[in-house]
């Protein structure tokens, strides 16, 4: 594998159209995989990837997921990923700005993008690829096009994709999560660096603890403050693989008390200290130093 940057790239999306269109709709390119992987990134964008063929493991925040045929992942903005492939693929990519959303269409993103950030991936049926595949050949024409009135027609076929793959993510996961747990996610998001306890939390969204630790076990399948540690847990391991910061300074940016606490809460939830995983990571993977 070619070697990695130390910091994690942040690739934003180009308006690419004529028009100005903020969305991306092409084909998988094998030869971007014929070195057997890619280098860790992240993007800014909604990211959808549907694998037709191919073999390997598609990694995200530091979990692996397998890669095989009909394999569809959803990304939200600033998630970490890189592939290792068996064999070069075939398939879609679809990316998509946030700006490009409106509406009801922004909600049920959200909605649909959070219920897959556990469990990134669905292995799509022989039926369900049939009632997809018309959808992402018709806007990956359309967007090549350039036509008047590109930009509702493409968001109408976004809106129908979106709305095609939402119950299969849906099923996959369990219920939906409901407001209160949606805002929890998105405020975990935006404060886990901040708050690492509940209590915080509890507050701004002006519940008790216990009431909401019941809806997010209920909605989610765990307990809310699981969800907080494994953004922590995301975060450091995105910063110690990609990153030349020490793991004092790491700490400091997420929060911690001192670097002992730090070491403490790395070692319990990934099964070894910060160092070790830098170390592990970064050998294993060739990353440059």
């Amino acid at each position: 594998m070619p070697k990695h940057p130390k910091n994690i790239p942040l690739y934003h999306l180009p308006h690419t159209s004529r028009l100005g269109v903020p969305l991306i709709i092409g084909q998988l390119d094998p030869q971007e995989f014929a070195s057997g992987g890619s280098i860790p990134d992240r993007h800014s964008f909604y990211t959808i990837f549907w694998f037709l063929s191919g073999e390997g493991i598609h990694h995200i925040d530091f979990e692996p997921y397998p890669i095989q045929k009909d394999s569809l992942f959803l990304m939200q903005p600033g998630q970490t990923h890189f592939f290792e492939m068996k064999s070069s693929p075939t398939g879609y990519k679809l990316f998509f700005d946030e700006s490009f959303l409106d509406g009801q269409l922004a909600r049920t993103t959200a909605e649909l993008f959070r219920l897959a950030v556990h469990r990134p991936v669905y292995n799509l049926s022989s039926f369900e690829c049939e009632k997809l595949h018309p959808y992402f050949s018709l806007i990956q024409r359309e967007f090549k096009l350039h036509e008047p009135h590109q930009h509702l027609i493409l968001q109408q076929l976004l809106t129908i994709i979106l709305l095609q793959i939402h119950p299969l993510f849906q099923s996959k996961n369990g219920r939906q999560p409901q407001t209160l747990t949606g805002d929890f996610q998105t405020m975990v998001e935006e404060h886990f660096h901040q708050f690492h306890r509940l209590a915080p939390y509890a507050d701004r969204l002006g519940v008790t603890i216990d009431y909401l630790s019941e809806c997010v076990k209920r909605d989610l399948g765990f307990p809310a403050s699981i969800l907080i540690r494994r953004r922590l847990l995301a975060e450091a391991k995105r910063l110690l693989a990609h990153s030349h910061l020490t793991a004092a300074e790491i700490s400091r940016a997420l929060g911690f008390v001192d670097r002992a606490y730090f070491n403490r809460f790395f070692k319990r939830e990934a099964g070894l200290t910060p160092i070790n995983f830098r170390k592990t990571f970064r050998e294993k993977y060739n990353i440059g130093r």
